[in-house]
């Protein structure tokens, strides 16, 4: 075996093969909401809805690397230095799933995401028309955090961050998000530009 090889041992690998890595589509973009900048990596697109589908309505937690693998480096950079807080499910839908989807996500990051949100509606937001939305979601802590990362895993409206933001915001000095994926309608809604390395 060569010293080549055997580095490679070492290696961490994708979990996706070449093929369905390159059907992924990813179109990082920084959104500019009112109240908060949101940084987002995929388009809600073909190969991306059905691995979301796949890992969060089939609970196949073995999913859980495919979506972050390639922009470690660039999520590391952007959650430098900050409290993170991810977006809750509800618990009876944690437990019916065996995990939580958003903190799983996370899981190569070697973070540990701050408690301070909790949801109170068992209603799925995505599958909700737009004038029931503005059901209060979520209760906040009373906790003071400095700089804060909101983390979801998918942004469609930006209505569950921006809930989540404006409880968030009196506990935090600085206050961003981070989605991993995005509705393609968002950038014809909001201003947005490209999220460079």
């Amino acid at each position: 075996m060569s010293i080549d090889s055997l580095a490679q041992l070492f290696v961490q690998r994708d979990v996706l093969c070449e093929h369905c890595r390159t059907n992924l589509v990813t179109r990082p973009r920084i959104f500019v909401f009112e109240d908060f900048l949101l940084y987002s990596l995929y388009p809600y697109e073909a190969g991306f809805q059905k691995l979301l589908i796949q890992y969060k309505d089939l609970y196949d937690e073995a999913l859980y690397p495919v979506f972050l693998f390639p922009h470690l480096d660039r999520v590391k950079r952007l959650l430098k230095d900050r409290s993170v807080v991810c977006i809750p499910s509800h618990p009876s839908h944690v437990e019916m799933r065996g995990f939580n989807h958003v903190e799983r996500m996370l899981h190569d990051l070697n973070i540990t995401p701050e408690p301070i949100l909790s949801k109170i509606s068992e209603r799925h937001q995505a599958r909700t028309p737009a004038k029931f939305r503005k059901e209060r979601l979520f209760e906040v802590q009373d906790k003071q955090l400095g700089d804060c990362i909101l983390i979801d895993d998918m942004c469609t409206t930006g209505e569950s961050l921006r809930q989540a933001a404006e409880l968030l915001k009196p506990h935090c000095e600085h206050l961003i998000c981070f989605s991993v994926g995005y509705h393609p309608l968002l950038e014809h809604q909001v201003p947005s530009k490209s999220w460079r390395k």
